[in-house]
């Protein structure tokens, strides 16, 4: 390995921990920004959200439905994210419709 080459590599060793630093703050930054928002090409708004520990979907549509009905609620939620049942996991990641 030529001195040329030695020097380059420290170089960008010595970046590598910038690097990292900018990275990690750019992915907290999107988690920060909480459940993101989306328009279906029917206009309606929906949103991500990530499946907590203990979470159902009767807790996520109860938090969720405004005026509805929780049962409705469930069931387009269902459908929306291709569920046969109602059993969800931590970490799963869920469209959900915006209150109703």
């Amino acid at each position: 390995m030529t001195k040329r080459t030695k020097k380059n590599l420290k170089k960008v060793i010595r970046k590598i921990p910038i690097l990292l630093i900018g990275l990690i703050t750019i992915v907290l930054v999107l988690i920060s920004l909480g459940p993101t928002q989306a328009k279906s090409s029917t206009g309606a708004d929906y949103q991500i959200v990530v499946v907590r520990e203990g979470e159902t979907l009767w807790k996520i549509a109860k938090k969720h439905t405004v005026n509805g009905d929780i049962r409705e609620f469930i069931h387009q939620m269902k459908k929306l994210n291709n569920l046969e049942h109602s059993v969800i996991y931590p970490g799963q990641k869920l469209i959900v419709p915006n209150g109703e």
